[in-house]
Parts: C-alpha cells; sequence; structure tokens
C-alpha cells in the first residue's frame, strides 16, 4: 500500500488514493473494482457516481500522478543566472521524487503497457504538463544565451533523459538487481545512481 487512507474523510479523495494503491500493484488489467471500493469502505454504486466507470477512473488516476509531481517540480526554487544550478536542482528533485513515490513510476509503466490510451483521453493532462516544459525551455535557453550549454541542446530531450536515467533504473531495480548481482535500492548505490544522472546529463549539455 503506498497511500494510508485512514484519516481521509472525503469519500472522493479517498476512493482515489484507493485507485492508486490497487493500480499501481496490479496494473490497470489486474485491478479490480472490488479491492477499491473494500478499501475505501463504500459502495461500487458510489464509485461509479463519483468516476462513472474504471477506465474513467484510471484517467483520474493518471492526471493526480502527473499534476502531483509537476505541482511539486514548481515549488523548486530556481535562480536567475545559474542555468547549470537550475537544471541539478530538476535532476535532484526528479530523482528524489522517484525514489519517495515508487506508485508513480508504476501507475506510469501500466500506462505505458497499454500504450497511452487512457492518458490520450484526458482533457487535462497536457495543461498539466505545460509548465514542466517551459522550466526547461527557459533554462537551456538561459544557459546557451551565457554559453555554458551548447547550442544544438534540445530542452525537450534533456527532459526525457532526466527521466529515463532515473526511471529504468527504479522500475527495473529487481530485475536488474538479480542479473548484476547487486542491491540496486542500496544507499550507495542510488547515491552512485543519482551521481551518474547529473554527471550525464551536465556534461552532455556543457558547451
Amino acid at each position: 500500500m503506498y497511500f494510508n487512507t485512514d484519516s481521509i474523510t472525503n469519500l472522493k479523495d479517498k476512493l482515489l488514493l484507493c485507485a492508486i494503491n490497487e493500480f499501481a500493484e496490479y496494473g490497470y488489467e489486474g485491478a479490480r473494482i472490488d479491492n477499491i471500493v473494500n478499501a475505501a469502505d463504500c459502495s461500487k454504486q458510489t464509485l461509479y457516481h463519483h468516476y462513472g466507470n474504471k477506465e474513467k477512473l484510471f484517467i483520474a488516476v493518471i492526471e493526480y500522478s502527473w499534476n502531483d509531481i509537476r505541482t511539486k517540480e514548481m515549488a523548486v526554487t530556481l535562480t536567475a543566472g545559474d542555468p547549470e544550478g537550475n537544471l541539478s536542482k530538476l535532476i535532484d528533485f526528479t530523482w528524489d521524487y522517484y525514489i519517495h513515490n515508487m506508485w508513480f513510476l508504476k501507475i506510469v509503466n501500466t500506462e505505458n503497457q497499454n500504450k497511452g490510451e487512457h492518458l490520450k483521453k484526458s482533457l487535462k493532462i497536457k495543461e498539466i504538463n505545460k509548465n514542466h516544459l517551459n522550466i526547461m525551455d527557459q533554462i537551456i535557453l538561459e544557459g546557451k544565451k551565457m554559453n555554458i550549454f551548447r547550442e544544438d541542446i534540445i530542452p525537450v530531450h534533456v527532459n526525457i533523459s532526466i527521466a529515463a536515467l532515473g526511471f529504468y533504473y527504479l522500475i527495473n531495480q529487481h530485475t536488474l538487481g538479480f542479473i548484476y548481482n547487486m542491491e540496486m535500492a542500496s544507499k550507495e548505490n542510488l547515491d552512485c545512481r543519482h551521481s551518474i544522472i547529473k554527471e550525464t546529463i551536465i556534461r552532455w549539455v556543457s558547451a
């Protein structure tokens, strides 16, 4: 269980968090409405009243998931005139968020297995991620103007690379750990991976 919902009094909110627990653990196909309503201590009719059906509930879960990371990302304090420092802060934030919110990685992974079919039906997801894209655009542009970053760097590829270098390691930690005979989630290895991600990104973009 990723969210403890015992103290939540708003039933709609409780249903959503119970749904996150279920979808993150079992995926879209494996998740069961019965498990969600039992965890929320309500009826199926109540769930359908608030969310309509399983697919609409999962879309709400996706929107909550992306909104959570983007809202917290917006709280990162960035400093004008320090594009490399600001890029480092976003790398740090993303890695820390992933480590402490494995449910987010599992929800994203589940939707990737569904080829993004539910994500595409969301009316909110593009707006939710708009500021995320703008922030990196501004950081890279500032770095180029200061001759700190390479002119050929494309901001969206920086976003993708930061996400990919952390996501792949964490979501595959059990299989990779067995193959490479290492404790992927040990503090030592997590710190090492964090350093590798930061060094990889900063060296790549640097002029």
